[in-house]
């Protein structure tokens, strides 16, 4: 039988300099990536923003094909650009191209997450939301959209979806399925004092003042200090005490600083 003989640490190790020059090699390899990736993401940021602030100008000229191209550019550059997302939402909304345009608005609510910027601007999402519920109103699917919304939110449903859901039966007319949709919501997150106040201000204006003074003083105790709410209470005939600072009142986690937005807005930064 033949024998293999076996190699000596001598016979395979590199000379202690070589072993040097290729680890300090490799290290200077993988610190250039590091800078290439580093400067490949800031112009993707860059690119992201140019192609944006492009589709904002070409938007606001009434050229919404293209405006639409640049802000479909700015999320491939960036997927997390929750804005581009959301003024692509708004720029098919322009050309009455609602199943895109519910498609963006999702997008946008879904990436919004992903960024510490995102995460924290409740007002913007607020006015995803009503875009969105907008959308899916005008849209020829808002009866499946709809039902798909009302299963979901059959079981345990979160603020959002009830909220969207109420949004949903307001713009399609179907006003008592919105106060209902709406109670429920305020019952699932009695602190949300933007909630609160556009479900108490959507029943005073259905006639519907016992639910309307209960939505209402939820958001007084929140925010006592609103001149909406306490206007629309003193119609209602309801007198308010003074109330406790509203650090007394935190409102609920992630629900907090939310802010419906009336219409669809022509996009701005």
């Amino acid at each position: 039988m033949t024998r293999i003989p076996k190699l000596s640490y001598m016979e395979v190790a590199m000379p202690s300099g070589s072993s040097k020059r290729l680890l300090l090699a490799v290290n200077l390899l993988a610190a250039t990536a590091l800078l290439i990736g580093a400067a490949g993401c800031a112009d993707s940021l860059i690119y992201a923003k140019d192609a944006r602030n492009d589709g904002l100008s070409l938007y606001n000229q009434g050229e919404y094909g293209e405006a639409a191209a640049c802000f479909a550019n700015a999320t491939r550059q960036d997927p997390r650009d929750y804005r581009s997302y959301y003024y692509l939402g708004a720029t098919y909304d322009a050309m009455n191209s609602y199943q895109q345009a519910i498609e963006a608005y999702r997008s946008c609510l879904d990436v919004m997450p992903l960024t510490l910027e995102g995460a924290n601007n409740g007002s913007f999402r607020m006015r995803a939301v009503d875009s969105l519920a907008t959308s899916i109103a005008h849209s020829d699917s808002h009866g499946l959209e709809t039902a798909a919304l009302e299963k979901k939110c059959a079981g345990h449903a979160s603020v959002e979806d009830q909220w969207l859901l109420a949004k949903i039966y307001r713009y399609t007319g179907d006003a008592d399925s919105a106060v209902e949709s709406y109670n429920k919501a305020v019952l699932i997150a009695p602190q949300n004092f933007l909630l609160a106040k556009e479900a108490g201000l959507y029943d005073q204006s259905l006639g519907q003042s016992q639910r309307a003074t209960y939505a209402l003083k939820r958001a007084y105790a929140v925010n006592p200090d609103d001149m909406q709410v306490n206007s629309a209470l003193r119609q209602l005939g309801v007198s308010m005490e003074p109330m406790p600072s509203r650090q007394q009142f935190p409102q609920l986690g992630g629900d907090q600083g939310a802010g419906p937005a009336a219409s669809i807005e022509a996009p701005s930064n």
